[in-house]
């Protein structure tokens, strides 16, 4: 049977969620220990995006340069939790 739209789409929103990520009440008990953005230099990466890419890294042993293009790049993870 071949793919249509309406599997595409169904299975987008599945593709679209790792199961480390960081769920809305987690990042609730989270939150407040997360560290402010900086005043200057670059628009900073989401914190969010950051922890979900260290959760992912943690649960499949993957190395740096493995992270999947799905997360910001490995450097920007890496610089935050060596941070």
């Amino acid at each position: 049977m071949p793919w249509n739209e309406a599997d595409r789409t169904k299975y987008d929103v599945i593709r679209a969620r790792y199961s480390t990520d960081v769920s809305e009440a987690e990042l609730a008990l989270i939150a407040p220990l997360l560290p402010a953005p900086k005043r200057r230099g670059r628009r900073p990466t989401n914190a969010v995006i950051i922890l979900n890419a260290l959760f992912y890294m943690i649960r499949c042993a993957c190395p740096w340069r493995l992270l999947p293009k799905d997360f910001p790049p490995f450097t920007t993870v890496q610089n935050r939790f060596y941070a």
